[in-house]
C-alpha cells in the first residue's frame, strides 16, 4: 500500500467520524433521533411502560442507552420520557441549548456534550466546589493542631537544609539528644507526617512494628533506632496514628505532659480515636454524597421494577438479576440479599 492510499484512507475515515457527530437544537431533539442517532444503542426494548403521554412506549436497559450531562450528576436516557424530562429540567435552566451527539466517543461523558456557556461554568463551579469539599477535612485541622501542639513544646526544630537526616527532616526532640523522630510535614494531605526515623530509650515497639518500622542498627548503647525502608525514605502516616507514635515514644518525658494536655483540651471530647468534631464533618460529607446516593438508589430500584416485570416467576427474578444487575454477585448470593428481593417480591402482590 502507497503513502497516498494509506494517507485516501485515514481522510476517508476521518470523515466517516466528522458525519456521525451530529450537533442539534435541544427542542428539535427527539428520542426516535436519539435512537437514529447512536445506531449500537437502544437495539432491542426489554419491557414497555405508560409514558407520561399515557401511551406505552419501549423502555430500554442502562447498558443500551446514553447518559446526558447534569451539573453535579447525569441522567441515563431509558426511555422517551426519561428524554423528556431532561429536556424539560434543562431547558428551564439553560434555554434552547445546542446539544451534540458523537457515537463515536470513547467515554459516555462524550457521547453527549453540552457546550452552552453558562452550563459549563456551572458544572465547573460544581466540580471545584466537590473537589475542594473532598480535600477539606476536619483531620487536617487536627493534623495542624497535633503539629501546633508540637512546635508550642519547645522540642520541635524546623530542617536547616543540606543532605543530612536533620536537614531534611523537621526533628522531633526528647529527653536527650539520641531521642528523636525525624519526620516531613504536608499540611494538605490526608497523611501528612512523613516519618524517616525513629530513635530512642525504650521505644513503642508494638506501635513501631504495627505503622510499618523496623530495628535498624544502632550505634549507640541503649538507643534503638527504626526506620521504614534502608534508605530512611519517610513513611507518611495519619494524625491519629502520629499522635499514638509520638505518646507512645514520649513516655515518661516530662517535657511533653503540658503540650499533650494542651493538645488534647483543643481537641474536645473524643470518642476511641475520632475527634466529636470529625464526626460533624464527617456527617456533613456524608450529607453532601446522600444526594447523589439517593439518585443512584432510585436507578437500581426502578431497575429491579422493570426486571421483576419481565420475570415469569421469582426464581427467573433472581436468575435476571444475576446475570443482568451490577451488583456483586456475592452480594447477590448473600441470605440478606435474598430476603430483600424475596420482600419486594411480595410487596409486588406476586406469590413465590
Amino acid at each position: 500500500m502507497s503513502t497516498f492510499d494509506l494517507k485516501k484512507i485515514i481522510k476517508e475515515e476521518m470523515a466517516k467520524l466528522n458525519e456521525a457527530k451530529q450537533t442539534i437544537r435541544l427542542d428539535d431533539l427527539t428520542f426516535d433521533g436519539l435512537k437514529a442517532a447512536f445506531p449500537k444503542k437502544y437495539q432491542k426494548a426489554f419491557t414497555t411502560r405508560r409514558g407520561v403521554d399515557g401511551e406505552q412506549e419501549d423502555m430500554y436497559r442502562d447498558t443500551e442507552s446514553v447518559s446526558f450531562p447534569k451539573v453535579g450528576s447525569k441522567q441515563t436516557i431509558l426511555s422517551n420520557s426519561a428524554l423528556e424530562d431532561w429536556k424539560e429540567e434543562f431547558r428551564k435552566r439553560y434555554g434552547n441549548v445546542d446539544v451534540e451527539l458523537d457515537p463515536e466517543a470513547k467515554e459516555w461523558f462524550n457521547l453527549v456534550v453540552i457546550n452552552d456557556p453558562k452550563f459549563v461554568k456551572d458544572k465547573e463551579t460544581n466540580d471545584a466546589a466537590m473537589s475542594s469539599f473532598m480535600r477539606e477535612s476536619v483531620v487536617n485541622e487536627a493534623e495542624s493542631k497535633l503539629f501546633t501542639a508540637l512546635k508550642k513544646s519547645g522540642k520541635l526544630k524546623e530542617p536547616n537544609g543540606g543532605a543530612s537526616m536533620n536537614g531534611e527532616y523537621y526533628q522531633l526532640e526528647g529527653d536527650s539528644k539520641h531521642d528523636v523522630i525525624h519526620f516531613d510535614y504536608k499540611p494538605n494531605d490526608n497523611k501528612p507526617f512523613g516519618v524517616a526515623q525513629v530513635q530512642g530509650h525504650h521505644m513503642p515497639a508494638q506501635i513501631l512494628r504495627k505503622l510499618g518500622f523496623r530495628e535498624s542498627r544502632s550505634w549507640t548503647a541503649g538507643v534503638e533506632v527504626y526506620i521504614s525502608d534502608g534508605n530512611s525514605n519517610p513513611k507518611y502516616i495519619s494524625e491519629v496514628e502520629m499522635m499514638e507514635l509520638v505518646e507512645g515514644w514520649s513516655k515518661g518525658f516530662s517535657s511533653y505532659g503540658k503540650s499533650m494536655a494542651g493538645f488534647y483540651k483543643d481537641r474536645g471530647r473524643t470518642s476511641g480515636t475520632i475527634d466529636e468534631s470529625t464526626k460533624k464533618h464527617i456527617k456533613t460529607l456524608m450529607e453532601a454524597r446522600l444526594k447523589q446516593v439517593n439518585i443512584i438508589k432510585e436507578g437500581v430500584m426502578a431497575e429491579l421494577d422493570l426486571i421483576m416485570d419481565e420475570a415469569s416467576d421469582f426464581k427467573d427474578f433472581l436468575k435476571r438479576i444475576n446475570r443482568d444487575s451490577r451488583l456483586e454477585t456475592s452480594l447477590l448470593n448473600s441470605p440478606d440479599m435474598i430476603k430483600f428481593f424475596t420482600k419486594m417480591w411480595k410487596e409486588s402482590g406476586r406469590s413465590l
